[in-house]
This record gives structure tokens, C-alpha cells and sequence, in this order.
């Protein structure tokens, strides 16, 4: 790794993408706003995106997010099934990991 930028939606995240990123770490977009929208629509083709949150429907982003995520996006089944392999989460969440590549 040889730089992190750790901002949330409150510091305009946004606005450094696509940069030079090879990887995008995106933990629990809130929910009812257009920021993991607006994350996934800045990202440029080949780039990673690790994805921590639950389903279309649950408690994390908005469905636009997830419709993106469907059109614009691969999983990386071995990778996502890595990264869930030994994932433990809080009572009543039902959240998982994915790892997308943007097409």
C-alpha cells in the first residue's frame, strides 16, 4: 500500500475518484443517501471495490446503489467467499463482504 485516504461522505469522498486507486474500501454506505451511488458511478473500469454491508433491501445504501452495482460490476466469487469465510457480525445484523471489479 503506499497511500490511504479515509474519508466518509461528510468529506467528499466523491471528488478523489476515479484517481489512482486500485482499490476502494466502502464499509456501510448510509443508508437513504446517494453516496455508495455516487462512489460506484465514479469508479473507472478494472478498479476493486470491497464492499462491507448488507443486501438490496436491508439496512445499507439506497437500491439506485445496488442497481449499479448489478449493472456496472463482476463479483469476485473466490475472493468475496475469502473474505466471508470467517466474517462474524452483531446479533441482528446481516451484513457480509463483497469484492467487485467495475467493468
Amino acid at each position: 500500500m503506499q497511500t490511504v485516504f479515509r474519508l466518509d461522505h461528510h468529506g467528499n469522498a466523491v471528488a478523489l475518484l476515479p484517481g489512482n486507486f486500485e482499490v476502494v474500501l466502502l464499509v456501510w454506505p448510509n443508508l437513504g443517501t446517494q453516496f455508495g451511488e455516487q462512489v460506484a458511478r465514479a469508479m473507472s473500469s478494472e478498479q476493486v471495490m470491497i464492499l462491507e454491508g448488507e443486501v438490496k433491501g436491508g439496512n445499507t445504501a439506497t437500491d439506485d446503489f445496488f442497481d449499479v452495482l448489478s449493472a456496472d460490476f463482476e463479483c469476485l466469487d473466490a475472493e468475496t467467499l475469502a473474505l466471508n469465510e470467517h466474517h462474524r457480525t452483531f446479533p441482528g445484523l446481516h451484513d457480509h463482504w463483497q469484492v467487485l471489479r467495475k467493468k
